[in-house]
C-alpha cells in the first residue's frame, strides 16, 4: 500500500543516537505516531493478475495510438507480473521509438525483449547496485 506523509524527523545529527524519542518512532507501525496511524486510511491493494495487466496494456497503447503484435503484447504483461505495471507501461515508448527507428510501425516481441535489456525495473535496479557497492563512493 501507498501513502505520502510529511513527518517531523529529529535532527541528522541526533539520529545516530539512541535517544528515548528515536526508539519510539522505531517501535511505531510504519515509523508513524499510532495517534496518527489512527487517522488514516489504510486501503489494501493487490498486484494485478496476468489478464488485467493485458487488458490494460491493451488500452494504454490503443490510447497513445501505439501498436503492438499479440505477441509483444503477452511478453510485456507476463514481464510486468515479474516486475510492475509501471514499468511494462513506461516501456511502450521507447519500443515504440525502436520499431519506427527499423522503419516498422508495429513493436514486435523483439523490441520489448531489446528495451528490457537497455532499462531496469527498480528492483533490479536497486539489485544491481547492492550488488556492485564497493564499485561506489560511500
Amino acid at each position: 500500500f501507498f501513502f505520502f506523509l510529511m513527518i517531523r524527523r529529529p535532527p541528522r545529527s541526533t539520529q545516530s543516537r539512541s535517544s528515548a524519542a528515536s526508539d519510539v518512532y522505531k517501535r511505531q507501525p510504519h515509523g508513524i505516531p499510532l495517534d496518527l496511524l489512527d487517522r488514516l486510511l489504510i486501503i489494501r491493494t493487490t498486484p494485478y493478475p496476468l489478464t488485467e495487466i493485458v487488458q490494460i496494456l491493451a488500452i494504454r497503447a490503443q490510447t497513445e495510438g501505439i501498436s503492438l503484435s499479440e505477441e509483444a503484447l503477452s511478453t510485456l504483461a507476463s514481464t510486468g507480473v515479474k516486475t510492475s505495471l509501471r514499468y511494462v507501461v513506461q516501456l511502450l515508448t521507447p519500443a515504440n521509438i525502436m520499431a519506427q527507428t527499423q522503419g516498422r510501425k508495429e513493436i514486435t516481441k523483439d523490441d520489448i525483449e531489446e528495451i528490457s535489456r537497455l532499462f531496469y525495473d527498480a528492483k533490479t535496479s536497486a539489485k544491481i547496485l547492492q550488488e556492485q557497492s564497493d564499485k561506489y563512493i560511500s
